[in-house]
């Protein structure tokens, strides 16, 4: 069988997999089902808006290479009894498969990735592949008196949710949503520490609880900090925690040795300046300095800051990140307020992700921005989770001629 190809893109309020309802339609939130580029065409959603519920035929993304097993433990059993995998939805899987059933709210033609498919009680982590949509027939989908095995004992009262923290940050609509989600109860059945703080996001919000029996007890609920995972903390372990500093006389050596990595792999530099086209690093710390004073920026484009990416443990430069303080007209179109690069012997560490979580503070407390655009080159699946891991909500995919390439748009609040 040939490898099958996403059809689409899902975006919903959940960032990780902690706290994603079991099944679909427990929770009745609002995702959208973006196709891909060659898929994109009125004419292959026509008929579609006739229906209420479809099928969502996706893959479990974050678990795809994970090694064959024939039992699992489903949470729900208490996390000790087996049964096979084929008798569960496990997301582990021998081809990492799921299938869900979403109620379609409307078609959506006016935005620019037209036609988006906008559905309700998705029960996806946001960025999981489509590979096809379905129609649901109730005639034939809907097995009247069939019988659930062992999840009809498993699948009992939801849990009682209570707040010991102000809700009054959290849109009414949103407040009714992150209670249904607690209500399912996201804690493994063999779990009832009093004293155990679980912790998730939901739509930019950090969610903390405490459970004891059925009643969970919301004791903080903020919204996510653009740039910080859990409470602000960095995740980085000690080894590989990085700083932000500008660049100068000092990292001199370092910067065009990085330079020099990036033309030995023939490799694009993002978010580096102009380094590629000086013919020395003191040629390119002057240019770079010259974007921090609009008397001196070159003529067309904008002022910037330029970092590196410098790993505490050894001092080595393993990411560039600049950002820009306003838009021109391509910066808006197409490139955004940040540009970012790894080098290529250090990437798949999370340094990405870590130098963004870096610069958006200084986004925030130096600039004033109240959000950032950032895009990625479509396909580039490293970029777009580090953009989603830090907020970024997908916003439309757009054409760039000048490189011949598709670029995906997100937004950061800050």
């Amino acid at each position: 069988m040939p490898e099958i190809t996403p059809v689409a893109t899902v975006y919903t309020p959940y960032s990780g997999k902690f706290g994603i309802p079991r099944q679909p339609g427990l929770v009745q939130n609002e995702s959208r089902v973006v196709f891909e580029k060659p898929f994109r065409d009125v004419n292959a959603v026509r008929g579609l808006e006739s229906f209420s519920h479809l099928w969502l035929i996706w893959g479990f993304s974050e678990n795809e290479g994970a090694p064959f097993s024939p039992t699992v433990r489903p949470p729900r059993l208490g996390g000790n009894e087996r049964v096979g995998v084929f008798a569960s939805r496990a997301s582990y899987r021998p081809n990492a498969l799921a299938l869900s059933a979403v109620r379609l709210l409307r078609i959506d033609m006016d935005c620019p990735d037209a036609p988006v498919l906008v559905v309700e009680g998705a029960d996806m982590l946001t960025g999981s592949p489509v590979y096809d949509v379905k129609p649901y027939l109730p005639r034939t989908d809907s097995i009247p008196g069939a019988v659930g095995g062992y999840a009809d004992r498993v699948f009992g009262e939801n849990a009682e949710v209570a707040f010991a923290c102000g809700t009054s940050d959290l849109p009414e609509k949103l407040l009714a949503e992150l209670t249904e989600v607690l209500r399912q109860d996201p804690r493994v059945s063999y779990q009832n520490d009093p004293g155990r703080v679980y912790a998730f996001e939901y739509a930019g919000f950090h969610v903390e609880f405490t459970g004891e029996g059925k009643r969970l007890t919301v004791t903080a609920l903020e919204k996510q900090p653009a740039g910080t995972d859990r409470k602000g903390e960095r995740t980085m372990n000690e080894e590989h925690r990085l700083k932000l500093v500008e660049p100068d006389e000092t990292y001199l050596d370092a910067a065009w040795a990085y330079r020099q990595d990036f033309l030995d792999a023939g490799d694009s530099m993002d978010g580096c300046g102009p380094i590629r086209r000086c013919q020395t690093p003191e040629e390119w710390l002057k240019r770079v300095r010259s974007f921090l004073d609009p008397a001196t920026v070159p003529e067309g484009l904008v002022q910037a800051t330029q970092f590196l990416g410098v790993r505490e443990s050894d001092g080595v430069v393993v990411g560039m990140i600049q950002v820009r303080h306003r838009f021109n007209d391509y910066l808006e179109k197409y490139a955004g307020h940040i540009g970012y690069s790894v080098r290529p012997s250090e990437r798949r560490k999370g340094y990405a992700k870590e130098m963004l979580a870096l610069v958006l503070p200084f986004c925030r407390d130096t600039l004033g921005l109240e959000r950032v655009l950032i895009t990625c080159i479509k396909g580039n699946e490293g970029s777009r989770r580090t953009i989603l891991a830090n907020g970024g909500v997908y916003e439309c995919t757009v054409y760039c001629p000048e490189h011949d390439e598709y670029l995906e748009r997100y937004w950061i609040e800050l």
